[in-house]
């Protein structure tokens, strides 16, 4: 028997208990966390962390079960940060509101975690590595690409280097010598040096990097020589590639530039083709802007081959390069109809077999070929030479020069002609 008052005791006990317990489960949630793969797979035995934002410390931390899932019950209600890691998963986390007598619920998807890949890229020094006091400079692909705002010029890019110049007609001198320039292609020279080069043996687009040197040349180039251009022609890359690109804009510029090249294990392919049309190839060297007669025509084509073993590389490059273009006129020769022409045509191939002895010892055989030739015509019309006027130009007249100095006509076409017609009366 309980007296009264141990019966009023325990009354006013149960009901602080079932307060106690009313009031905490006011102020508590439930938390569900699921984990599978990219393809929708559980994964077994990943950490679940629970931290409650704003705190330090770690408030509870579960493993998943089979069926991917960890569980938390009587979280008191807040916001919580919820990490999932695992030796083979890369970690997430995510943030979770716990609401009162809520089942709150949140999924992750991992990936595997994958192996930190190093890219390491070389660059290859074309000639006279160890020479500090040379004057060289390396041009890469996309150097030349993004100057490209020229006429697709091998001379127009070198221009852009110091020591480097390009006259009215594009043809490039050295430190402002009129001398030669020397080509190299992969490495090996061409047999005969460019003189009076106006168009690009080889179409800049085609090129993995250009090397520019206008001094401390290696003995074995000797000669009067101005500058070397060493160009690398370019590879195909691992990934194969195709590319057709049209070509217009001012003055009458049609041009398409097609280009594909890959890789098939040891064997490496690059094709190129461009071809463009404008009508202001030169522009003429006068004081005013003018286009007369200005039109011209480029192609180049290139091909390159090569097999790549761990001792031996042979690489095999060919390419044809054409080009007419006009000479510009001078309005008085305009209007005398004259139509003067400049042409150059040029096939080029080089061979290079290379055979690594050692670390210390490589063989390179090297052949290579260039036909070049290079015309000049026209229309066999010519505007007449006048001479000065002794009157109105008496020292002009005594030194026989013309009457119109920046537009003197041809004399020695017009004496000839004068000296046949005569001897024909």
């Amino acid at each position: 028997m309980i007296s009264g008052c141990n019966r009023r005791v325990f009354i006013w006990l149960i009901v602080f208990v079932s307060c106690f317990k009313l009031a905490f489960a006011d102020i508590v949630g439930t938390l569900s966390v699921q984990v599978f793969t990219e393809d929708k797979k559980s994964i077994l035995g990943v950490d679940v962390i629970v931290k409650k934002i704003g705190e330090d410390e770690t408030l509870l931390s579960e493993h998943t079960d089979e069926a991917g899932i960890a569980s938390f019950l009587n979280l008191p209600i807040g916001e919580y940060q919820v990490t999932v890691q695992g030796n083979l998963w890369q970690s997430q986390s995510q943030t979770a509101v716990i609401q009162v007598n809520a089942l709150t619920k949140l999924s992750f998807s991992l990936s595997p975690k994958s192996e930190k890949v190093i890219k390491v890229s070389s660059k290859r020094l074309l000639m006279n590595a160890k020479d500090t006091a040379g004057s060289s400079s390396y041009k890469d692909r996309q150097f030349i690409e993004t100057r490209m705002a020229n006429n697709n010029s091998l001379n127009a890019v070198a221009d852009l280097n110091p020591g480097v110049d390009q006259d009215s007609q594009g043809q490039i001198h050295f430190r402002g010598e009129h001398r030669s320039m020397t080509l190299e292609l992969d490495g090996i020279l061409l047999p005969i040096p460019l003189e009076a080069q106006v168009g690009s043996l080889v179409d800049p687009r085609f090129l993995d990097e250009m090397e520019i040197r206008t001094g401390s040349y290696d003995p074995t180039y000797s000669g009067a020589l101005g500058g070397v251009l060493n160009l690398v022609t370019r590879r195909g890359g691992e990934t194969p590639f195709e590319q057709i690109s049209p070509i217009a804009g001012d003055h009458g510029e049609l041009g398409t530039l097609v280009m594909a090249g890959g890789k098939d294990g040891d064997f490496n392919y690059f094709i190129g083709n461009s071809e463009n049309h404008t009508g202001l190839r030169i522009e003429a060297p006068t004081p005013n802007f003018q286009t007369l007669n200005n039109q011209g025509d480029d192609e180049n084509s290139l091909l390159h081959l090569s097999w790549n073993k761990p001792e031996d590389k042979i690489n095999l490059t060919f390419g044809t390069q054409n080009l007419r273009l006009n000479i510009p006129n001078t309005p008085i020769e305009q209007n005398a109809g004259v139509n003067q022409w400049q042409r150059e045509n040029n096939v080029f191939g080089v061979l290079s077999l290379r055979h690594q002895f050692s670390e210390r010892f490589e063989m390179l055989f090297g052949l290579s070929y260039l036909g070049s030739h290079q015309a000049v015509g026209n229309n066999g019309v010519f505007n007449v030479w006048t001479p000065a006027n002794p009157v109105t130009m008496p020292n002009a007249a005594a030194q026989s020069l013309p009457a119109f100095p920046e537009d003197p006509g041809n004399p020695f076409f017009a004496e000839f002609r004068s000296h046949r017609f005569s001897k024909n009366g």
